[in-house]
C-alpha cells in the first residue's frame, strides 16, 4: 500500500481518539482510526500518554461515530502482525515525503497519531506458532 495524499486528520473530543483518511496511489480512500486509551482510563493507569491498543482500518469512504459505524468492515490491526508491519511502512514512508500542499492542523494530527500507535500495548496479539 502506497499513500499519496493526506484527506483529513483529527483528534476527537472522546479524550484523544484520532482518525485520518488517506488516498492511495491506486485512488483509494483509506480510514485509520486510534481509540484513545490514556493514563486516566481505568484499564490504562499503567501506562502514560495514548499508546495502540484499539487501532482498526478499512478501505473505503469514511463514515461517521466511534470507531466508525457499526456494520462497517473495519479491521483491528493485530501488535506484531504483518498488517501492522506493512501500514506502519507505508505512514513512515508517506510522512517522511513531508506535508507537501497539506495544511499544517491535519499534518500535525496525523504525525501524533503515528507517534501514539508506535507506543504498543499488546491488546491484539498476533501468536506465532
Amino acid at each position: 500500500m502506497v499513500f499519496v495524499r493526506l484527506e483529513a486528520a483529527d483528534i476527537y473530543r472522546d479524550g484523544g481518539s484520532y482518525g485520518a483518511t488517506l488516498r492511495t496511489a491506486d485512488g483509494t480512500e483509506y480510514q485509520l482510526w486510534l481509540e484513545c486509551c490514556d493514563r486516566y482510563t481505568e484499564n490504562c493507569l499503567h501506562l502514560e500518554g495514548l499508546h495502540h491498543r484499539w487501532l482498526f482500518a478499512y478501505s473505503g469512504p469514511v463514515h461517521t461515530g466511534v470507531a466508525y459505524s457499526p456494520g462497517v468492515p473495519s479491521v483491528p490491526i493485530e501488535t506484531g502482525s504483518v498488517a501492522e508491519r506493512e501500514l506502519l511502512e507505508a505512514l513512515r514512508t508517506f510522512i517522511e515525503g513531508g506535508p507537501g500542499t497539506t495544511p499544517e492542523y491535519p499534518w500535525r494530527r496525523l504525525t501524533e497519531m503515528f507517534s501514539y500507535i508506535l507506543v504498543r500495548e499488546p491488546y491484539f496479539v498476533v501468536r506465532e506458532h
